[in-house]
């Protein structure tokens, strides 16, 4: 698969040369939404490329940071929905516009030599009930596209009993384009607000989220659960596949008769599936009996049990749970100090071995997370410092000395990095050299 534009609208239209490139270009109409990538910036905007060889688009700075701010300016390669604002100029450049209403609400327009191959998923159209099925309906658009839109794509991803009695034929919809399949001549659409208003979802639970009482909506032996979340202030969805029913293998007639509409499950987010408006779950027991699932379940001076996997360069790679690893540096490997290079690791850290650790730091945007196997933090019950302002004068706290300067020492504790002067570190010597030679004396 590509989704490089000049493959979205056909390869010839991106060499230039014959009919469709000149199909491709007569589709760029005042109206039309379309996807851009940015070619470089300018003084005044953006030059955008729309895969078309010849045609070039044009974003003026003052409108994509009336929508978008100052914070976020565009690079190179950057690629956005925009919306066509006029014809092209005499040199050839279309100006566009990223208005979130206008790109959100833009409608596909309707122009000569408009096909299955050169539309694009994303567009709006209006549309109308062609025939009403079982399972969804059917639907027709622009003078002669034929789609279909899924029962649960109908407004909700969890259709009530009645919902085919809503839609009469004739019908006027509003959905947007979600896939278009032009060898097997198939386009599929979709109702859900959020993507008519392309926005997400509302109803979002966290990654690892255990619901108690998730109730069974809908039953599919061959496919699996539909879940309505209690959740604030809508109601969340979700979907159990059968692979995630149980721990066991569960045939069409297990399903039946352990799961009916209306029944409550005990249920865990797994994934998300943001264009149906819903979340993956699973109702397995050895998953809802982690303790931990994913990175944001983790915090600094949590106690852990975890397994070996590997040792590299960087330290000893170790496994939280069978999807979530970590990385114990070098230093907090052993009480020992760094092991040099080409030394055997101890027995005990062996891969497959498991071993009490204790996570040092947290990063959940890159979903990176440090752990120590050092007995004297492990067994710390001095408090946890994460973050420099939580330190007062006088506070015990337990440390590793992650550095040493000429002016002082730096000390890691956890997530917080403390640094000792040189002074504060000449009294201390005195000090414990004054307690060891009275031991030494009585």
């Amino acid at each position: 698969l590509s989704l490089k534009l000049k493959s979205l609208l056909g390869s010839s239209a991106a060499a230039g040369g014959g009919s469709t490139a000149a199909a491709a270009a007569a589709g760029l109409v005042p109206g039309q939404v379309v996807p851009a990538v940015v070619r470089t910036v300018e003084d005044r905007g953006y030059s955008l490329s729309f895969g078309v060889k010849g045609v070039t688009g044009f974003l003026t700075t003052k409108d994509y940071t009336t929508y978008y701010g100052t914070d976020t300016p565009l690079l190179p390669g950057c690629l956005l929905d925009v919306i066509i604002s006029s014809q092209a100029s005499s040199s050839g450049v279309i100006p566009v516009s990223v208005a979130l209403d206008s790109v959100a609400g833009g409608l596909l327009q309707i122009w000569e030599g408009l096909n299955m191959s050169n539309i694009m998923p994303g567009s709006l159209v209006n549309c109308r009930v062609r025939q009403v099925l079982s399972d969804g309906v059917l639907v027709s658009f622009g003078g002669f596209f034929h789609g279909a839109i899924d029962h649960c794509h109908l407004g909700t991803p969890i259709p009530d009993q009645d919902w085919a009695k809503r839609y009469q034929v004739g019908a006027k919809l509003s959905a947007r384009l979600l896939y278009i399949d032009p060898s097997n001549k198939r386009i599929g659409l979709s109702c859900l607000p959020h993507l008519l208003n392309m926005r997400l979802p509302t109803a979002v639970p966290q990654m690892g989220q255990i619901f108690e009482s998730a109730v069974v909506a809908r039953v599919d032996p061959g496919l699996g659960l539909l879940l309505q979340l209690p959740m604030e202030p809508e109601a969340g969805v979700g979907f159990a596949h059968v692979s995630n029913l149980s721990d066991r293998d569960l045939s069409k007639s297990d399903i039946t008769k352990k799961f009916t509409v209306g029944t409550t499950v005990r249920a865990r987010v797994i994934g998300f599936r943001l264009v149906d408006g819903m979340c993956a779950m699973t109702l397995k027991d050895s998953v809802l009996s982690q303790q931990v699932y994913s990175v944001k379940d983790l915090y600094p001076g949590q106690h852990l049990e975890v397994t070996v996997l590997d040792q590299t360069p960087a330290g000893l790679v170790v496994a939280i749970t069978q999807n979530l690893k970590a990385l114990v540096p070098k230093i907090h490997m052993t009480d020992s100090g760094v092991l040099t290079e080409g030394s055997k690791l101890p027995s005990k850290l062996k891969p497959g071995k498991t071993v009490a650790a204790r996570v040092l730091s947290v990063d959940p945007v890159h979903k990176r997370v440090q752990m120590t196997l050092k007995k004297g933090l492990v067994g710390s019950k001095l408090p946890v410092i994460t973050d420099v302002r939580q330190a007062v004068a006088g506070m015990k706290v337990h440390g590793v000395v992650t550095g040493v300067a000429a002016y002082g020492v730096f000390v890691g504790a956890f997530q917080a990095v403390l640094f000792v002067r040189q002074m504060l570190l000449q009294v201390l010597y005195r000090y414990q050299s004054r307690r060891r030679r009275h031991r030494s004396c009585s």
